[in-house]
Formats: structure tokens, sequence, C-alpha cells
């Protein structure tokens, strides 16, 4: 099988440099091809590739990655915030930063001339569901559409909120009969009750039927802000799962941020397999190699990388 080898300009004269000393271990059918890391398409970046496999129905990719050097994985640009949850509490301002670390990192991902390389000879990888709004996705990313929000009118828009608002009204609300009775109330609406600041689930529920997502929002933060206890994030998705038992949509905006996170993906997937589109056989195998030489802090490397499997990728 003919192997091809990926490697800088300055790469292979240090191999052809060595060469007397590489020819046992070379054949006809090893062939360097030069990578031109700055390229924006698959011929500038390998412009020799298509005639060094022309009429080669299987051919192997060497790719030697200088990068390799200075990383453990060079394949690992992410370093983004883990959790957004303080304890078991939903915590929004968390959730923005640990986004905007994970697009960067996306970003420096893409830009990545291995990535890239790789991209055109393995093709791009699979996502899940995403966002089929631009808009939506574009307002979420910005952080001008909180993922509260979006969910909470996600839920609305699947409910007849009519129908249930006027359902909870009629459920008796706790007000004295006028005739001595001790009043008496609904657990709904007492449940109700408990997502406004001062007692008035009529508000809130004629916000529900409405479908006042800001006003239902405000409501909510007010009553946060007044008791101590569950924070507003978790307030309004208890709300929202009360709301969604006949129809639940997404109970938890964790779904909804990783529709975010996939749709993100798929967005710069497609932009990369656009500009790096290989329009000939793809190698049967990829290998991706970091040359190294012999001194105390490479051998240090190399020893990290032997403890944690990080010499295959």
């Amino acid at each position: 099988m003919l192997t091809v080898i990926f490697a800088t300009k300055e790469w292979i004269g240090v191999f052809e440099k060595f060469k007397t000393f590489l020819r046992p271990l070379c054949s006809k059918d090893i062939v360097f091809c030069p990578w031109n890391r700055e390229g924006k398409t698959v011929s500038e970046m390998v412009p020799d590739l298509y005639k060094i496999i022309a009429f080669h129905h299987e051919w192997r990719a060497i790719v030697v990655n200088e990068d390799g050097l200075d990383s453990i994985n060079p394949f690992d640009y992410t370093r983004a915030v883990d959790s957004y949850r303080v304890g078991q509490q939903y915590d929004a301002e968390k959730l923005l930063q640990r986004r905007t670390a994970l697009f960067e990192s996306y970003e420096a991902a893409t830009n990545n001339p291995l990535t890239k390389l790789t991209t055109a000879f393995c093709g791009a990888p699979t996502v899940g569901t995403v966002l089929d709004d631009p808009e939506i996705f574009r307002s979420i990313e910005k952080g001008e559409l909180s993922l509260i929000e979006y969910t909470l009118s996600l839920q609305l828009d699947a409910l007849d909120v009519e129908r249930i608002a006027a359902t909870i009204l009629s459920y008796e609300d706790g007000t004295d009969d006028g005739d001595g009775n001790a009043p008496r109330i609904h657990p709904i609406r007492e449940k109700m009750k408990s997502f406004t600041p001062n007692g008035d689930d009529v508000d809130l529920v004629g916000k529900i039927a409405s479908k006042d997502v800001a006003g239902i929002l405000s409501l909510i933060r007010q009553t946060a802000e007044q008791s101590d206890g569950k924070s507003f994030e978790d307030r309004v998705l208890d709300l929202i799962r009360f709301l969604g038992q006949e129809n639940p949509v997404f109970v938890d905006p964790e779904y909804v941020e990783c529709m975010v996170e996939n749709t993100k993906k798929a967005e710069m997937i497609a932009r990369i397999t656009a500009e790096y589109e290989f329009n000939d056989v793809r190698p049967t195998e990829v290998f991706c190699l970091a040359p190294r030489t012999v001194d105390a802090d490479t051998y240090a490397q190399d020893v990290k990388w032997q403890d944690n499997d990080e010499h295959f990728y």
C-alpha cells in the first residue's frame, strides 16, 4: 500500500539530510508530500497529493505534526469550565462562562492545521440534536436570550395555556366564603402562589395564559429575591415541570445547552468541510506523529504520553 508522509518542507529537509540512515526503512511505496500548514484549501495545503495518489485505490497517510512537541495531545484544544452548577443550584453565569470557553476552544480547534487536514482525510464527525432556528441560536450564543427564557417559551408553546389557566383558577384559592367557614385552598392554587412575591397567583396565571414570558420571569425573580432557598433559575424550572406535566418538552436547560453546543459544532464542521473538501479516494489509515529530539524535557513529555496513553491519537 502506498504510504504518503505529510510534513513541512523544513522537516522533509531533515529527513533528506539523513536519508542514508533511513534508506533501509524506505521503499518506492513511501512518498513525502510537502504540507503547507497555511493553505486555505486541500490543494493549497498539499498541492502534490492528487498527483501522488493518482491510480492508487488504497493509501495511508502519516502526518508529521510539529505541534505535538508542545502539548500532550495536539487535538485537545478544549479548556473549558466543566460545570455550571453550584451544588444543586443552576448557575446561569457559570453556564455562559462555560459556553464562551467552549466556543473559543472550537474556534482554536478549527483553526488548527492538523484539524483541517485530518477533516479532509477522515471526514467530519457527527453531532447530536441541533437548534433549527438560526435566530434563536444567535440570540442564545450572544447571551441575549437565556436558556431559562427559551425553555419556558418552548414549554408554553407546547401547552393549551388558556385551558390550563382556566382550570387552575377554577380551584379554591383560600379566600373566606363569607359564611364564617374556614378558607380552603386547593394544592394547585397553593403551588401557584408560591411562585409569586405577594401570593397573587391570578396575575401569574393571566401571564401564563397570554404566554407573557418576560412577565412570568419578572414575578418569579421578585419571589426569589424576597425569600431564601431556591434560586431564580431553579424556581423557573419548577414552574416548567409543574406546567408541563401533561406534555413536557424540556424540563432541564442542560439538554437545551447541549443542543446549543451541537449547533455551534455543526456550523463550524460545515464550514471547515466545505473549505477543505477532498475530491479523491480518502486514505484507509491516518497516523499523526510528533517528531521530537532526545533531551530531558522531551523525555519527560514522552513519559507523560506513555503514562496517559496520549501517544495514541
